[in-house]
């Protein structure tokens, strides 16, 4: 790239020379190929994809469940949305950096090519040159890794403290234990760093560490995401049962166990009942159509029905008649009986 330092003072022909031809010469083993080069695109198009379904499904997860669950929405929740905003614009950079081309090695592609993926300004115009930046990309790198490794690990000894089973302790610790993710991603993109720091294949080096990048960042919201998961799956749960019994043709009602027993009430049909049909009762317990009867017995209750020998047309089968009855007695005839049970009381009492 030496002669790249030169580009601003040669002729146009020979800066059209240079710009249209290999970013870097090629190895021994090698063949410059600007044409159609080997790339990673699909790789680099479903990482892309996945991080950017991930990141955008968890983050409604905890927006939901704030909003809708807990009925709050506080300072760190407007931040996981603003710093999407950010993530969307460098998966913005991903799918524009598809026209260059994911993982291709620099001498397979044009100087051109190059300036648009590497360079920060035209190179045609004097003092243009590329961002030295490694050393700053290492040490941001390591930073992440660092903090990653402690938001992983300060919380581990206060959650096996708290006075609470050790399954609900594990769950707790999971819920954490999705930071090594993001442990895992940065240590993995510090790793490609260091590792292509003196590499002449720029491009390629490029790719890697964004891919990488993209990776991390899709951990950070899984990191940040995680402790409304349980909340969400939990409240979901609920309310798909809730919509389930209520979109039912056939419930099951059970009624409290008494002394006696307990009596089961059920709507619907089952494999262990003989009979081929029986309806439904609306809401006052009340049959309005016929009632089939089979060979056998079709209830479950305590209380079963007699077996009926023939099929009546229509009727109610039993009838229960309840007779309260209420007295009231005068208040000089309880006096009366007052005195006559307790002789020895005060006469005052009536």
């Amino acid at each position: 790239m030496d002669q790249l330092a030169q580009l601003p003072y040669l002729p146009p022909a020979e800066q059209e020379r240079i710009l249209n031809g290999p970013a870097l010469l090629a190895p021994d083993n090698e063949v410059s190929d600007l044409q159609n080069p080997p790339n990673g695109n699909d790789l680099g198009l479903a990482l892309t994809v996945i991080c950017l379904v991930v990141s955008t499904l968890v983050l409604y997860i905890r927006v939901h469940t704030k909003l809708f669950f807990e009925k709050t929405f506080r300072i760190e929740d407007w931040l996981a949305v603003a710093s999407f905003g950010i993530f969307l614009g460098y998966i913005y950079l991903m799918f524009r950096f598809m026209r260059v081309g994911f993982l291709v090695h620099q001498w397979n592609m044009s100087v051109t090519n190059l300036m648009e993926a590497y360079y920060i300004w035209d190179l045609t115009l004097p003092g243009g040159s590329c961002m030295e930046r490694v050393n700053v990309v290492i040490g941001s790198a390591s930073v992440q890794l660092l903090t990653d490794l402690f938001t992983f690990a300060l919380p581990q000894n206060i959650i096996w403290s708290l006075q609470m089973s050790t399954r609900k302790k594990i769950g707790v610790s999971f819920v954490f234990a999705v930071g090594v993710l993001g442990c895992v991603a940065a240590a993995t993109r510090l790793a490609i760093i260091i590792h292509e720091r003196d590499s002449k294949d720029a491009s390629f080096a490029v790719a890697a560490i964004s891919l990488a990048t993209l990776i991390e960042s899709t951990c950070g919201f899984l990191i940040i995401c995680a402790p409304a998961m349980p909340r969400f799956v939990t409240e979901s749960k609920r309310i798909l049962r809730s919509k389930k019994w209520a979109g039912l043709p056939t419930t099951r009602l059970q009624s409290p166990k008494r002394a006696s027993g307990s009596h089961k009430f059920r709507t619907g049909s089952r494999p262990d009942i003989a009979s081929s049909s029986y309806q439904r009762l609306d809401e006052y317990g009340v049959p309005r159509t016929n009632l089939a009867v089979a060979s056998g017995p079709t209830s479950e209750s305590t209380e079963n029905i007699r077996y009926l020998p023939t099929q009546p047309n229509t009727g109610i089968l039993r009838t229960t008649k309840i007779v309260t009855q209420e007295e009231h007695v005068a208040p000089a005839v309880l006096c009366h009986q007052y005195k006559q049970q307790h002789p020895w009381a005060n006469s005052g009492q009536c």
